[in-house]
């Protein structure tokens, strides 16, 4: 799920007044794997005292932010701009993400020859933009292999992706990218900037984690340093993209919040008349808790 504020100062985020019995009562879940016994989960101990948090989130907002609702405190910073791929860590999961923060975009194609792919095949055609929240429906590259084994079998075709836009607009580039296999809980790909040679990686699936964050630059490689080990963090201050469909069909980047998806979740609640002091237990619906 994902907060937003469109494109709007001042850079920073003030979460008012929030006990985390409040804040986990009526807004997170912690997520617990299938394989224990249900239990309440108790919120941390702060002796009941609400707490604020400022997230300074800089000029163009070019930092992102990994937060601690138990802390009170933010575990991890980064450029939203040191990555360009995130490789999905999760169980029976083989999703391949765009940077959202970046404006990546992707241009699905029909070749299986990488050679096959120039750079006039970056004009026209249908492009997907990718949304910020993470759900496989609007994963731009979308389902790359075939059938729903451990192991897929990729389908082997060609993916050109633009690898999202500065500040000011520029563009960093493009390049093309094809995913070998997915092995031994291995992702490989084989990529080119249309200039170099071509470049293969593997990359292994880290089960502390949400995702395997990738840069495509030089030689390519795995950061570590981007996400925390997903039991450290719930929410995530950054950019990320929306699209605007028919009749505009335009992308457009937000500022906003999203919640930690191993870890928490959370609802909007559409009861506007509810005072904060008087939120409990009694209000929260589970059911709607994505």
């Amino acid at each position: 799920m994902r907060y937003k504020t469109q494109d709007s100062r001042p850079t920073s985020f003030r979460i008012f007044e929030f006990s985390n019995f409040r804040i986990f009562a009526l807004l997170i879940l912690l997520g617990m794997s299938s394989c224990f016994k249900e239990k309440t989960i108790a919120p941390p101990t702060n002796n009941g005292q609400n707490q604020t948090a400022v997230i300074e989130m800089g000029p163009q907002y070019a930092n992102q932010f990994f937060y601690s609702l138990a802390t009170n405190t933010v575990v991890a910073q980064n450029s939203r701009f040191a990555y360009d791929l995130m490789f999905d860590c999760h169980a029976a999961s083989f999703n391949i993400w765009l940077n959202t923060a970046k404006q990546m975009r992707v241009k699905r194609m029909n070749q299986t020859d990488l050679d096959s792919v120039t750079l006039n095949d970056t004009i026209g055609g249908v492009w997907h933009y990718e949304l910020g929240e993470f759900n496989p429906d609007s994963n731009a590259i979308g389902k790359w292999w075939d059938g729903t084994s451990s192991e897929p079998t990729s389908a082997g075709k060609i993916y050109l992706i633009q690898l999202g836009v500065d500040d000011e607009g520029n563009s960093f580039g493009y390049i093309k990218l094809k995913v070998n296999d997915f092995t031994a809980n291995n992702y490989s790909i084989t990529y080119s900037d249309f200039i170099s040679a071509d470049k293969s990686f593997y990359a292994a699936k880290d089960d502390t984690r949400n995702y395997r964050y990738f840069v495509v630059a030089g030689n390519g490689s795995l950061l570590d340093n981007i996400e925390p080990p997903k039991t450290e963090w719930d929410l995530c201050f950054t950019r990320y993209t929306i699209f605007f469909y028919d009749p505009y069909n335009i992308p457009y980047l937000v500022t906003g919040v999203l919640n930690n998806p191993s870890r928490a979740t959370a609802y909007l609640d559409a009861d506007t008349t509810l005072i904060y002091d008087t939120v409990s237990i009694s209000n929260l619906d589970v059911n709607i808790l994505s």
